[in-house]
């Protein structure tokens, strides 16, 4: 509502657009919400740039103008699917911007440039108020998130040696658990340099932290192999067994810091006895076991020395491994990115001929909704389910707009009032946005409700044209479930 009072108050045409800006980048912690805002405006910078200089240039010749629409959308859909990161956002905006800009405006090309700076300007307003209440009030902090996290990460992941070294057989999941909490890691690690101002060296210490949690994957599963192999254990091997597991279960950091320097000359010094008088195989085996035993000690206590580090927000103490430390290598697959945006060209390109050919005056509508359908679910391999959930969201909002426009908002004539009658479907949407499983849903009617409100300086109710966007929504929504089930889905 603050972006809405904001956009009211110094007279742009679609405030929709700033409130639709603020739900769209509210995330659940100020580092999160501010990257997702930066990236938001820079896509749509581009994006809005994009439209300006290809619309007026070949509007004269749809087609033309049409291919190149749908191929700057899909290029920046290639481009969002290639860049990892949750920097790819930019790349989505830049797409469903030119989609959103772009397409209606053909009708009127006169006035793109000031579409396009009109919605800058918006989801500027958007962007700035989201981040002031995100930062000043009740900020939630997602360097709290990631180090809570990253301590039951190491928990479980001691826990896990110690019931290798027990002799514990493993549930058939469990090597996935550590791989998952290291992914999970890493997507809000890129979120921590917005929460607060952070070192580089902190920046390193988080890289050569996942290099150690992802060394130790592969050191317990080389472990948990050679005590399988291994048919008698020595007295001495298996004492030091016994105590690894009792360090390995203290829940006191001062005494497992005190206690790892020495377990780990234990095993290094009976490894070198045993390498001494290694004659057979299993000899070969049992040097081979502490050495790893030896190597899993000291990859606890850099994770445990990492981790205070960036706890406390601190440089590390330098370490020649941690300088080359290469943190999550990303996989990047361009064939799988260009067939997702190949299909996404074909569906818009083939949603402009059926405007193009049935001269549909809601035409350009449905196409710019095509696009942002192509653009925002093009990520996922099985896009259909969740265009369904935005598409009964969408219905949802249709309705609720429906009800406002021609029933609630008609006798509002004060902003407080105005503010009262809306917070209700606006809280809950929000409530339900915040929830993985209704995200989709909620922004259905999140995105459909500013617009068919038309929530401008003044009540401009108008039953036709508010039936006709919805035509155009459903019929853009349907086409896309079906254009990318036939071309976008990946087959398991």
């Amino acid at each position: 509502m603050l972006a809405y009072y904001v956009a009211l108050a110094i007279g742009l045409e679609r405030p929709s657009w700033a409130i639709i800006t603020v739900y769209i980048v509210s995330q659940t912690s100020v580092g999160a919400s501010l990257s997702r805002s930066l990236y938001r405006l820079a896509g749509t910078v581009a994006g809005a740039g994009a439209t300006v200089l290809i619309v007026p240039t070949f509007v004269n010749t749809p087609i033309l103008c049409s291919v190149i629409l749908a191929g700057w959308i899909t290029f920046c859909l290639y481009l969002s699917l290639l860049e990892r990161t949750p920097r790819a956002y930019a790349f989505v905006l830049a797409g469903y911007t030119a989609s959103l800009i772009g397409f209606p405006a053909v009708a009127d090309p006169g006035t793109v440039f000031n579409i396009a700076l009109i919605r800058v300007q918006e989801i500027a307003i958007g962007i700035v108020c989201a981040a002031l209440i995100h930062r000043y009030i009740l900020p939630a902090r997602i360097s709290g998130l990631f180090n809570s996290k990253l301590a039951q990460t190491l928990h479980a992941a001691r826990q896990r040696i110690a019931d290798t070294l027990a002799g514990k057989a493993d549930a058939q999941s469990e090597p996935l658990h550590l791989a998952l909490a290291l992914q999970f890691l890493q997507g809000i690690s890129h979120h921590i340099p917005y929460d607060f101002a952070l070192s580089v060296p902190a920046r390193q210490a988080r890289k050569a932290l996942h290099d150690r949690l992802a060394r130790l994957v592969i050191v317990n599963g080389e472990v948990r192999d050679r005590l399988q192999t291994i048919a008698e254990m020595p007295a001495a091997m298996q004492t030091l067994l016994n105590d690894v597991q009792v360090w390995l279960t203290c829940d006191d950091t001062g005494q497992r810091k005190n206690a790892a320097e020495a377990l780990h000359q234990r095993s290094a010094q009976l490894a070198r006895q045993l390498a001494a008088q290694a004659l057979t195989f299993e000899d070969a085996l049992r040097v081979n076991f502490l050495r790893y035993i030896a190597e899993l000690i000291t990859l606890l206590q850099q994770c445990e020395r990492l981790s205070e580090a960036i706890h406390h927000a601190r440089p590390a103490p330098a370490q020649a491994e941690d300088r080359a430390a290469t943190g999550y290598v990303f996989h990047r697959d361009p064939l799988s990115a260009a067939r997702t945006a190949l299909g996404a060209f074909v569906i818009i390109l083939s949603g402009c001929l059926l405007w193009i050919y049935s001269a549909w005056p809601d035409g350009g509508t449905a196409v710019s909704i095509l696009g942002v359908c192509c653009t925002l679910f093009g990520s996922f391999d099985t896009p259909a389910p969740h265009i369904v959930k935005y598409i009964i969201g969408s219905v949802w909002g249709v309705v609720i707009s429906l009800i406002y426009s021609f029933a609630l908002l008609p006798p509002l004539s004060d902003f407080p009032v105005l503010v009262a009658v809306l917070a209700p479907v606006y809280l809950l949407a929000g409530s339900l946005q915040a929830r993985p499983p209704t995200t989709f849903m909620a922004m259905g009617i999140t995105l459909t409700l500013p617009v068919l409100c038309e929530l401008g300086a003044r009540y401009s109710g108008d039953f036709a044209d508010a039936a006709n966007t919805a035509i155009a929504l459903f019929f853009a929504t349907g086409f896309a479930v079906i254009g990318m089930s036939l071309l976008q889905t990946v087959q398991a």
